[in-house]
């Protein structure tokens, strides 16, 4: 697999995260989500389980990129190299 083609399913599968996750925060902000209209603890406590897993999600994507290899000949199979 060429670098090119490891970065392309990068970018849709992490893309694809990030729009999901922008628009949960979107509902949240908004006020659309099954605890906004309770008390200002809830309130707290569901905006932790949104935000918490946000920011979990961008650094999963930092961290995913780095460990891309540098270069095609790094994502060489390994059965194609073992052969003798």
């Amino acid at each position: 697999m060429s670098r090119q083609l490891a970065l392309l399913i990068f970018a849709l599968a992490g893309g694809m995260a990030l729009i999901g996750q922008l628009l949960v925060l979107r509902d949240l902000f908004a006020g659309q989500t099954p605890a906004a209209n309770t008390s200002l603890a809830s309130r707290a406590r569901e905006t932790l389980w949104i935000v918490i897993p946000a920011i979990a999600l961008v650094v999963l994507l930092i961290a995913t990129y780095r460990a891309l290899p540098a270069g095609t000949a790094s994502m060489t199979p390994v059965a194609a190299t073992a052969g003798d």
